[in-house]
């Protein structure tokens, strides 16, 4: 199943631990902290080095930011983003869970697992969503033997296609997000499989043709 609650993701709650200022700001560092460009891409946009948050607005270095584009141009540029500066931030975000995870003992990832190595069934979700999941995890698996688990995607663009989609014995999926979420091959074939659906035709006939507004007086 693929569930979009929307409103609800937005709207739940999640526990959050507070770190302390400085541990933050030496985790983060200074946004005028002059550091090199990490992608070759971005050494061609800055040069060798870069502040640690760029600006936009640098009256000694103008840029373009944002034109109208045609379609054309526009996907050109949508491809190019992707080649050159998504596809790596994979690797930096790894970087940045092992650093922040020696500063405070807290470890995440791209993805997270919750009792999914004994899972028929496994919920895929994203943001708060997953911490009530993995509470009716517990739950399921307590008062009903039900073994479930949970999938927790903690980044969704680009898509960490090769830690979600590892061998799991789970036969049902259940994902819950926000926005349509691009599943795995293998969890798409398992969900399919598990519940099979029958496609339904549409009948144009069926549906009501549509009326034309009164003019206005």
């Amino acid at each position: 199943m693929n569930i979009m609650d929307g409103f609800l993701t937005s709207h739940l709650e999640r526990t959050f631990y507070k770190h302390e200022s400085d541990l933050i700001r030496e985790y983060l560092g200074a946004p005028d902290d002059i550091i090199d460009c990490p992608t070759e891409a971005q050494r061609v946009l800055f040069g060798p080095t870069r502040r640690r948050v760029p600006k936009m607005m640098d009256l000694t270095n103008p840029i373009l930011m944002g034109p109208v584009q045609n379609q054309e141009h526009y996907m050109n540029g949508i491809v190019a983003r992707r080649n050159n500066f998504a596809e790596p931030i994979l690797d930096f975000l790894e970087a940045a869970y092992k650093d922040f995870a020696e500063l405070t003992g807290r470890h995440y990832g791209l993805v997270s697992k919750y009792k999914t190595e004994d899972s028929d069934t496994v919920f895929v979700s994203l943001g708060s969503a997953a911490e009530n999941i993995e509470a009716a995890v517990d739950y399921l698996r307590e008062t009903r033997g039900v073994k479930v688990g949970s999938l927790h995607v903690n980044v969704i663009r680009p898509f960490p296609r090769q830690r979600s989609s590892k061998p799991s014995r789970a036969r049902r999926t259940s994902s819950s997000s926000s926005a349509p979420m691009k599943l795995s091959p293998a969890t798409t074939r398992s969900a399919a499989t598990s519940a099979p659906l029958s496609p339904r035709p549409f009948n144009m006939r069926a549906t009501p043709p549509l009326k034309a507004c009164p003019p206005s007086p």
